[in-house]
């Protein structure tokens, strides 16, 4: 749980123009459903869903132009009356209003004001960002899906801030702490939150369940014990991207069908077929890469050059039939393609 200080916290990343393409199905994108869906290969458009984490921009929104990396939270209220000790636990935000709790569902109609500095130096610029819907996502007991809109100053319209490439609606998990601009990194700062797209890596890897603030089951070697899913999520991030090097920098193959799982028990994602390993997911990227993928990525002088050698080869990564580092791994089908 996180409490957001009324005239001290920060707020990063939180107000999107655009948050990353929809599946490529042709059908509406649905968080619910998609976090339900029983497991089943990736497209690459699903898995690799662009150069962002949670928008254009690696920290999400864009407002106006600018993106928005931090703004100063000055006011919570519902229905005209100010909300105070406005806290976030898992992704609920709670507050107390004249004496009584308020939180999840209930805070739909709530407005936080927000100061945007756009660059350092520069003059704040106020804005209004509200929670036009909260909902739970089915199946689910604990991620929220909130449907954020903003105006700045002024402004008489209200905008959306997550939407998909039709420009319609889309809603967002909120997280605890922030992500680096640049690398993607996780950055843990208790005063910080993230509204995060469901249509970009960080809301993404959420729905798919690896949510950040909650704990799962790993076995290895006969021995159990109980793990935190941020580093999970953190591997997600990564994989969305196709962020090998863990550095921010994407290597996507368009079409690419992907296989995701991971070694929690049970798993939150199974693997769904036979296929050869690809890269084994960790919170600082991809630990190897082998199989067509790399092979691919190789040949066409596109293979990422971690180690900076200047070789864009075989000698960056190690054979992930010989690596067993936990978290997640992707698997693909040397044959199989998706229909443009």
């Amino acid at each position: 749980m996180i409490e957001l200080r009324t005239l001290a916290a920060l707020l990063v990343g939180t107000v999107g123009l655009a948050c990353g393409p929809l599946p490529p199905s042709g059908s509406a994108f649905d968080p619910a459903e998609d976090a339900g869906r029983p497991p089943q290969p990736k497209t690459n458009s699903q898995v690799f869903n662009g150069f962002s984490l949670n928008g254009f921009s690696l920290n999400g929104f864009s407002l106006n132009g600018f993106s928005l990396n931090g703004a100063v939270f000055n006011g919570f209220s519902l229905n005209g009356s100010a909300l105070s000790g406005v806290t976030l636990t898992g992704s609920s935000f709670s507050a107390q209003q004249g004496g009584r709790l308020v939180a999840g569902t209930e805070l739909a109609g709530a407005t936080m004001a927000v100061a945007v500095v756009a660059s350092a130096g520069a003059p704040p610029i106020p804005y209004t960002l509200k929670f036009d819907r909260v909902t739970l996502a089915a199946g689910t007991q604990d991620v929220y899906l909130y449907e954020v809109s903003y105006k700045p100053a002024g402004a008489l319209t209200w905008q959306s801030a997550c939407v998909d490439d039709a420009g319609s609606p889309l809603p967002a998990v909120p997280l605890a702490n922030h992500w680096d601009l640049q690398t993607g990194a996780r950055v843990d700062d208790a005063s910080t939150f993230t509204l995060a797209c469901v249509n970009a890596a960080l809301g993404k890897c959420v729905i798919w369940g690896y949510r950040p603030w909650a704990t799962a089951t790993r076995c290895q070697n006969e021995s159990c014990s109980t793990v935190s899913l941020a580093d999970y999520h953190q591997a997600c991030t990564h994989l969305v991207r196709a962020d090998y090097c863990g550095n921010g920098v994407p290597y996507t193959v368009n079409g690419t069908l992907i296989d995701i799982f991971d070694d929690l028990t049970p798993p939150i994602q199974t693997r769904a077929g036979g296929w050869g390993l690809e890269a084994r997911w960790t919170p600082s990227g991809a630990s190897c890469m082998s199989g067509a993928r790399v092979e691919y990525l190789i040949g066409s002088g596109k293979a990422p050059d971690c180690n900076g050698d200047g070789d864009r080869g075989k000698h960056d990564f190690l054979d992930c039939n010989k690596v067993t580092t936990p978290w997640l791994i992707t698997s693909t089908c040397e044959h199989c393609r998706v229909k443009k």
